[in-house]
């Protein structure tokens, strides 16, 4: 039964138990079912909402026992229907057994999309429901019951348990905003990755594995909180141990009302970390890493101006740090840095920061320290400072410092920028200072053992003691100099007011050594001091001295006691020690003073015993005695005795003030013996005897205002000697000889001005030079003068009288009887002027005034001519703004009338024209002040300018200029219109100016029809143009072709501000044709001293020019694939001069002040006009812009030459030019086409050292299988290879330098060169040639002469390398065949058989010509060309060919015998001298029809007089005809001839043509011989007869002379067939000759119209035959519609010489045919035809209707149909 019993409580019990697990089994289950959960799901948002009374949702609750519990879809809205918080899914990882035990076994945590947004204003908050629901009502009441306490102590009687596990966020978004509480957040989160090892949350204590935040971003904002303080809160205790702690791409903002902090956090990893909290804080870490980390904090504060840091806004990146072993505990730090590194925006940059630093309140240490920036290091091995940092009374502080390293002088700048502007600073940034500190003590005693400081200006090798540093009453000290170097300037300000004297101008720099103690206001020194300012001749003060002052803080009445074993005190010196004040004004102290001595006394009575000396020692003193009161000008007494003073007067000239002494006066230099000097500066006698090299001069007198009496007695004077430059060169040329000059001034200046001024300059006979006499009062002065040297007559006087109303009247009359201009050195020719001159004016105030300046019958006579100025008068009456100026003269008009303030108006035009590009300068309005000007201008006639009397001035054609300023628009209107300008080389042409302004836009043009400089460089047509645009002037320079089109166009915007100017260039350029683009952000800036270039460029497809500039004035330029044929074309808008590939860099340096040059260049394909010359690199390298390293090499095209060395600006130089072998065809290009077909190459090796004005060279350079042909003279010569030797200052020809000729005869050069200088090179070598061929050309090769020659000759070779002088000595040998084309000298335009060429001539030496020339010295002026004399040796050997006229082929060949001198002048003018005579000759006559054979007769002669174009001839031509005398007998017979049968047979005659006198004015004679005992001639006397008669006329004579050579025969006219006008036949004949050819010529080649030539003759007024050519063209148009018709003549010497000259094609015809056959015409016309009657042109013009008709019989029958 028992046993029953109990199987039965058994089984129930297992059925129970079983059930129960059962249905908890059934219960799990279900809950896993999705429908369960749903309906809890469901059922936990019906109790949510009914207990918060707002809308909630839960999405789904997931329960997966035993192990994890997911919600997702999580939303809570607040009553007002506001989101404040959303989850997307919240994954719970938790132990679900665990919970039986009251506890929560959490394993993991994953939260994703979290959004909260929480809003407490002070009146409401979006969370108050949840508040209300979850507080207590009765919070104080729950806060002390027992069940609180119970509750908060054990939470709940839960325990939750996070050990082990780990949590994951994802995407979170967190607003918060609390502003009783002042704060706003808003947090986003990407990711959050942590495991936890351990937490306690009773204990607050958390052991954390790692930590990993991603993508968060942080924004807070703290402002003014509105709750107050809970004081009485305790602190919790927390303590956090983390393994790891990485933050990775997030960021923090913070801001706050006087701070904004910005922080990236790219990377940041800390590892080891343990942090304890509460009343206190401690934090230990193994490692902190910071990568890549931004910061950037701001405050209100306004943003700092200028370079350096600005600490209200600091930005901060690439930080990168790293540190291990960090301990902070309370108030105490160890820390070991291993690297931090950062840059801030203002430049700063720290590449290396570690050590160890250990820090508490008392104790401050570094051991093995690193701070590295870009430009400063700083370095502590053991730095230690004892020290309570809480106090203020550093005397208790006691250092040992070891501090080693450099500051850089950039860094000061930024890390202080108010120190930025100091000159030591800003001057020297790329600098820096090293320094080294070892001190040990207190402030009371602080022992020193070493100061070691180096830098810009700063140099230290001390040791000493300091004691009291901080109290200026008791400061002192010892001082132990060894060296010593300081700029005192940044550290003055430092030091305690009043410890150094005030109103001293401190030095640059002070460097002394030796030893000085200072206590008590008394300084004992024993020192050698020398300072240094900014000083120009490089000399620095300095002193050698000992002894003691007393009283150094109470200066000035501080007392001396110094004895001055050396003094050197320099002007800037004795300047910045001396009061301001104590020296008269422009007055300017010499460059030092030297002298020694002993100075005593205090400084207001001074006892002086000193030997001083001036630079140079040419000026010296020996002065004894007493000088009171020298900081007081007012009182300053002097009592000085000078035993001995010698003056330099170039010291004298540094002293006093410019205006004192004028440059070109040159006293002499003089010596003072026992002279003495008393008293004050208002009442000073003086008596100064002066010994000079120049006479003996005595001033005496007496100097006080109001008895003043100074006599000035010289004797022996020389006056050119009292002068340099030209005017003593003048002044040498009048021989004056000795003079003596007596001066003497007497009277007073205060109270009122009276004194006599009489002057006289006598010769040392007592003949009067100068005499002068003037009276000076307050109201009158007034004196006469008298100039009676024979080069200069001049007498004149002059008054200035103020009157009772201080109105004043002014008046000046001169006489001019002669001046001679050039003997004074005031014209380059001589020249001579006479006239009048009359000044007067009432008054002088340009507001009130009537003047007029008047030259009259002023005459300038010079070499050439005279120009006559009848009278020139200028008046001006300028009355409040009323101004009327006129200029009236037979030269030049002019006028200046409006409405302007005469003072201001000219500085406002000036402001209005800066304004336009200006923007600081304000440009004034003229309506303001109703301003008006008109300005114009007319040059009538420039003769009187270029006829010398302006030097270089040679053409310029008369000119008008106009300028109007008003208050109207435009303001401003300018023009200028100048045909021809030629100014010492430059030649402009064509030149129309244009301006016209506004007060907001400026538009201006220059357009040059021309423009060339001697020829080398032409551009052509220029257009210079400007436009304001946007406050900048657009700036454009254009330049056309010859066929206008645009070859260059440069434009560039320039603003000006101040002293700042930009230029941008526009963004399309266009150089040769092709367009270059420029950046648009491109910038060229001079500011001041400073040059900036940013993002310049030029670029053109391949090609580009870049400049940029680094630092200021600091500018790298870079070439590449730059065709520098783009440059060339510049210069030669026509020609490609200049080729070759450019790439590379070129550095300047201190653009500005001492430029220095880097380069690193190549040139591929050099070419000059076309020839290759081969490949150049150029590198050049310095390091401080006074010594560079060169390597210069030009190879390929068969040459291998470099240049290498070394080179010192101002300096030496070591230089090597190494020719391996130089191509002579290389310098082909260089010759101007004078070498040809050359072969063979230069080798050698020279040293070049010394310095540039005076090399010094060694070695040797020889031509090596070298042959050249010289393009004018065709002969091929081969160099022999003989070396050129370098020795020193010498280059010798070694054994002569041979040149060969192609019949190896040889040519020999010897001598020597003498390179004294550059600019020095001596001359000095012979050439000595025989039986040489020197021309061996065919006209291919020259056309202007070719053939053969072969010489002796001898040639001297002196002068300089610019003005070589050339003696030759030559004679012609047998086999010499020249021939010569003669052509009449043209601007470049050569006729060679009917083609015209034009030919373009580039000459690359210096065109010095007479009229272009200005010497700035007499008698040493640089001359370069050549003087050449050749001293030909003309024998009949030598055959002479002169193709006359290449076109005809009229040709002369011939012998001739004499002798010849022609000169050839620097200046490129030739002379000739000597007497040619023909031995043979023949010429060729052709004209037209004409073809005739004509022989020089034997005994012809040239003959030259100085002229080479104008010799004087005696020259007979004849021509032989063989023909009947018959027509001549019978013509002059006057009817038959008994023996015509006889004078029908041809004989032989002579007709003869003579030319006599100079060539420019030789007069022609004829002739016909009948000569005897020629062939055939029968000697007929009847024939002798008829000649005899015919030369009775010779009118009739030249006509038949004439007919002979042109028709083979005789035909004589009956009678004089010359007209009543004085026309004669034989002008008929040759005008009809020669219109005829001028006809067929114009058939010939021109074709597009009808044109014509005729020749007219005309008898003048004076009896003078003129001849015009008549010019006539006709062209139809329109179908032969429109005929237009222009003829006219050319005028003839006659109209030159009256000033007339011209063409004139004036005569102009128009007709228009109504019909068909042009019976009825409509014409216009325009007629100038000369007429006798009137003597000159009659001008016609009108127009008529015309009818025309051909009749074939008299009368005419109309046609009854019509």
């Amino acid at each position: 039964m028992a046993a029953s019993t109990g199987k039965k409580v058994g089984r129930f019990i297992f059925w129970f138990v079983a059930s129960l697990l059962g249905l908890i089994v059934l219960l799990f289950l279900l809950i896993q079912l999705p429908f369960v959960q749903r309906k809890i799901t469901t059922e936990i948002e019906k109790i949510a909402q009914s207990t918060l009374q707002t809308d909630l949702g839960i999405g789904d609750i997931s329960i997966k026992f035993p192990s994890r519990l997911e919600v997702d879809n999580l939303y809570i809205n607040n009553p007002a229907g506001d989101t404040i918080a959303k989850l997307g899914h919240l994954g719970l990882g938790i132990n679900m057994w665990s919970l039986v035990r009251s506890t929560a076994e959490i394993t993991d945590v994953e939260i994703n999309d979290v959004y909260a947004n929480v809003v407490t204003t002070d009146s409401s908050s979006n969370i108050q429901f949840l508040l209300d629901a979850f507080l207590p009502v009765d919070t104080v009441a729950m806060a002390d019951s027992p069940a609180a306490d119970s509750v908060a102590a054990t939470s709940g009687g839960w325990l939750i348990d996070l050990n082990g596990a780990s949590l994951s966020l994802t995407n979170a978004d967190i607003y918060y905003q609390d502003d009783p509480a002042g704060i706003l957040a808003d947090v986003t989160a990407r990711t959050l990755q942590a495991e936890i090892n351990e937490a306690d949350l009773n204990a607050m204590r958390f052991d954390i594995d790692y930590v990993d935040l991603e993508g968060t971003d942080i924004a807070v904002a703290i402002g003014e909180s509105s709750t107050p303080v809970d004081t009485t809160a305790e602190t919790v205790p927390i303590e956090l141990v983390a393994g790891r702690l990485t933050i990775s791409e997030s960021a923090f903002q913070m801001s706050m009302d006087s701070l904004d902090i910005a922080t990236e956090l790219p990377y940041v990893n800390l590892e080891g970390s343990e942090l304890t909290m509460g009343d206190s804080m401690a934090f230990r870490g193994e490692l902190f890493q910071l990568r890549d980390f931004a910061l950037r904090m701001d405050t209100p504060a306004p943003p700092l101006e200028g370079p350096g840091i600005d600490y209200n806004h600091l930005a901060l990146s690439a930080v990168e740090a790293e540190a291990t072993d960090i301990a902070y505990i309370v108030d105490s730090l160890h820390l070991r840095l291993r690297q931090l590194s950062a840059r801030e925006k203002s430049g700063l940059e720290v590449v290396k920061t570690e050590g160890t630093v250990v820090y508490n309140p008392s104790f401050l240490g570094l051991q093995n320290f690193v701070l590295e920036t870009t430009n400063s290091a700083l370095r502590s091995d053991d730095t230690a400072i004892k020290y309570d940092f809480a106090s203020t009374d550093l005397e208790k502080m006691v250092a040992r410092a070891q501090l080693d390293g450099h500051l850089g002088m950039r860094d000061i700048a930024l890390i202080a920028p108010d120190l930025a502007s100091e000159s030591i600073i800003n001057s020297n940034l790329g600098q820096q200072i090293n320094f080294s500190l070892r001190a040990d003590g207190t402030v009371a005693q602080l022992e020193i053992g070493r100061i070691q400081i180096d830098g810009p200006g700063i140099k230290v090798r001390a040791s000493g003691s300091a004691m009291n540093i901080l109290d200026t009453e008791r400061v002192g000290g010892r001082l132990f100099l060894r060296e010593f170097s300081i700029t005192p300037g940044p550290l003055l300000p430092l030091l305690p007011q009043g410890t150094l004297p005030p109103g001293i101008d401190w030095p640059q720099r002070i460097i002394a050594e030796g030893r000085a103690e200072y206590r008590n206001d008394r300084l004992v020194l024993d020192l050698y001091a020398l300072e240094n300012r900014v000083f120009g001749n490089g000399l620095n003060s300095r002193v050698r001295t000992s002894g003691i002052v007393n009283g150094v803080t109470a200066f000035p009445r501080t007392r001396l006691d110094v004895t001055l074993d050396t003094l050197l005190a320099t002007r800037a010196t004795i300047l910045a020690y001396v009061p301001p004040g104590t020296l008269p004004e422009d007055y300017t102290l010499p460059d030092y003073v030297r002298g020694s001595g002993s100075v005593t006394g205090p400084m207001e009575n001074l006892d002086v015993n000193l030997r001083l000396n001036l630079p140079g020692d040419s000026t010296y003193a020996r002065i004894n005695g007493n000088v009171r009161n020298a900081m007081d000008p007012d009182k300053l007494s002097l009592d000085l005795e000078v035993s001995d003073l010698g003056i330099n007067i170039a010291d004298v000239r540094s002293i006093l003030p410019d205006s004192l002494l004028p440059a070109n006066v040159n006293l002499p230099d003089l010596r003072i013996r026992n002279a003495h000097i008393s008293g004050s500066l208002t009442d000073m006698t003086f008596d100064v005897p002066l010994e000079t090299s120049n006479g003996n001069w005595d001033l005496s007198g007496r100097y006080n205002p109001e008895d003043l009496n100074v006599t000035a007695n010289l004797t022996g004077i020389s006056i050119p000697d009292l002068f340099i430059g030209p005017l003593r060169d003048t002044l040498l040329k009048l021989e004056l000889g000795p003079l003596n000059v007596n001066a003497e001034v007497t009277g007073k200046l205060e109270p009122t001005m009276d004194l006599d001024v009489a002057a006289m300059v006598t010769y040392a006979d007592g003949d009067s030079l100068l005499d002068l006499t003037a009276l000076v009062t307050d109201s009158r002065y007034s004196g006469e003068f008298a100039v009676k040297h024979p080069d200069m007559l001049v007498r004149g006087s002059g008054k200035y009288l103020i009157n009772a109303d201080s109105t004043v009247f002014v008046e000046g009359l001169v006489d001019v009887e002669r001046i001679e201009l050039r003997k004074w050195g005031l014209t380059s020719q001589r020249m001579e002027v006479s006239g009048d001159i009359v000044a007067r004016s009432e008054g002088i105030d340009p507001y009130a005034l009537d003047a007029f300046f008047r030259l009259d019958d002023f005459i300038l006579r010079g070499e050439t001519g005279s120009s006559y100025v009848d009278s020139l008068l200028l008046t001006a009456s300028m009355h409040d703004w009323d101004n009327k100026i006129y200029l009236r003269s037979d030269v030049i008009d002019g006028d200046v009338v409006g409405r302007f303030d005469p003072l201001k108006t000219p500085e406002k035009l000036t402001q209005f024209l800066i304004g336009y590009w200006d923007p600081s300068v304000r440009q004034p309005d003229p309506v303001e002040d109703g301003n008006s000007m008109d300005v114009s201008l007319n040059l009538k006639r420039p003769q009187v300018l270029t006829g010398g009397l302006v030097d270089g001035l040679t053409q310029l054609s008369p000119m008008n200029m106009s300028l109007l300023y008003r208050d109207a628009q435009p303001e401003l209107l300018f023009n200028l219109n100048l045909g021809e300008l030629v100014f010492s080389g430059i030649e402009a042409r064509d030149l129309h100016m244009k301006a016209i302004g506004d007060t907001s836009s400026l538009n201006f043009t220059a357009d040059w029809g021309d423009v060339n400089y001697n020829d080398q460089v032409q551009l052509g047509r220029t257009v210079i143009s400007a436009e304001t645009i946007d406050e900048q002037l657009l700036v454009e320079l254009k330049l056309y072709t010859e066929a206008d089109s645009l070859r260059h166009y440069l434009g560039a915007y320039i603003d000006q501000e101040g002293d700042s100017l930009t230029v941008q260039l526009e963004e399309e350029q266009i150089l040769n044709f092709d367009t270059w683009m420029v950046p648009a952000n491109n910038l060229i800036a001079l500011a001041g001293p400073n040059l900036i270039i940013n993002n310049f460029s030029l670029r053109h497809q391949t090609q580009s020019l870049m400049a940029q500039s680094a630092d200021s004035n600091k500018v790298r330029i870079e070439f590449e694939n730059f065709d520098l044929h783009t440059p060339s074309r510049l210069l030669f808008s026509e020609e490609e001069v200049l080729g070759g590939i450019l790439n590379g860099t070129v550095g300047l340096d201190n653009v500005l002040s001492n430029l220095g040059i880097q380069t690193d260049l190549t040139i591929e394909d050099l070419s000059w006009t076309g020839t290759v010359v081969g490949d150049v690199t150029a590198r050049v390298t310095s390091g401080d812009e006074q010594n560079y390293n060169i390597d210069v090499a030009l190879t390929d095209e068969g040459n291998e030459m470099t240049v290498t060395g070394d080179y010192a600006l101002n300096g030496p130089m070591d230089l090597l030019i190494d020719l391996q072998r130089f191509q002579l065809s290389s310098a082909e290009p260089f010759s101007l086409g004078y070498l040809t077909d050359t072969e063979g190459y230069l080798t050698g090796q020279i040293d070049l050292t010394g310095t540039i004005d005076a090399p010094v060279l060694d070695g040797s350079v020889a031509f090596r299988e070298a042959s050249l042909v010289i393009s004018l003279l065709g002969e091929r010569f081969r160099m022999g290879e003989n070396p050129i030797t370098f020795t020193g200052q010498r280059i010798t020809f070694t054994d002569g330098l041979s040149i060969y000729d192609t019949k190896n005869n040889d040519a020999v050069l010897t001598g020597d060169i003498y390179l004294n200088s550059l600019s020095d090179i001596r001359l000095d070598m012979l050439l000595v040639a025989e039986d040489f061929t020197a021309i061996n050309s065919t006209d291919d090769d020259n056309p202007d002469y070719y053939g053969t020659m072969s010489v002796d000759a001898r040639v001297e070779i002196g002068g300089t390398a610019t003005l070589p002088v050339l003696n030759v000595d030559a004679t012609t040998n047998d086999g010499s065949d020249i021939t010569y084309i003669y052509s009449v000298p043209s601007e470049g335009l050569v006729d060679n058989e009917g083609i015209i060429e034009f030919e373009e001539k580039y000459q690359w030496g210096d065109i010095i010509r007479r009229d272009t020339t200005i010497n700035t010295d007499s008698l040493v002026s640089a001359r370069t060309g050549i003087d050449m004399t050749i001293n030909l040796d003309i024998k009949p050997n030598l055959s002479v060919t002169v193709v006359v006229d290449p076109a005809t082929g009229q040709t002369f060949v011939g012998r001739a015998e004499g002798n010849l001198t022609l000169k050839i002048n620097p200046d490129g003018s030739q002379e000739a001298t000597g007497r040619v005579e023909v031995v043979q000759g023949r010429y060729d006559f052709i004209y037209q029809v004409i073809n005739k054979e004509l022989d020089i007769v034997k005994g012809s002669t040239v003959t030259f007089n100085g002229d080479i174009q104008n010799p004087i001839l005696d020259v007979t031509v004849r021509y032989a005809v063989k023909t009947s005398p018959l027509p001549l007998v019978e013509a002059m017979s006057g009817g038959s001839v008994s023996d015509a049968g006889t004078l029908r047979r041809k004989q032989t005659f002579y007709a003869l043509i003579g030319l006599e006198g100079e060539l420019t004015n030789s007069k022609l004679t004829t002739n016909v011989e009948y000569p005897e005992g020629v062939y055939g001639n029968l000697g007929l006397s009847s024939v002798s007869n008829a000649l005899s008669a015919l030369r009775q006329d010779d009118s009739r004579l030249t006509t038949t002379t004439f007919q002979l050579l042109a028709f083979d025969g005789f035909n004589i006219p009956i009678i004089d067939q010359g007209g009543g006008d004085g026309t004669s036949l034989v002008n008929t004949t040759l005008n009809n000759a020669l219109g005829g050819y001028l006809n067929n010529l114009a058939n010939k080649y021109v074709g597009f119209v009808e044109l014509d030539f005729g020749l007219d003759s005309y008898q003048a007024t004076n009896g003078q035959t003129n001849t015009n050519l008549r010019v006539s063209l006709r062209k139809t148009l329109f179908d032969d519609r429109v005929v237009i018709s222009v003829d006219g003549v050319a005028g003839n010497a006659a109209d030159e010489a009256a000033g007339t000259q011209q063409t004139y094609l004036d005569n102009i015809t128009a007709e228009y045919l109504i019909n068909d056959d042009g019976t009825f015409r409509l014409k216009f016309f325009n007629d100038r035809d000369r007429d006798i009657l009137v003597g000159g042109n009659v001008l016609r013009y009108g127009g008529r209707l015309t009818f025309s008709k051909d009749f074939d019989r008299f009368f005419w029958t109309p046609n009854k149909n019509q």
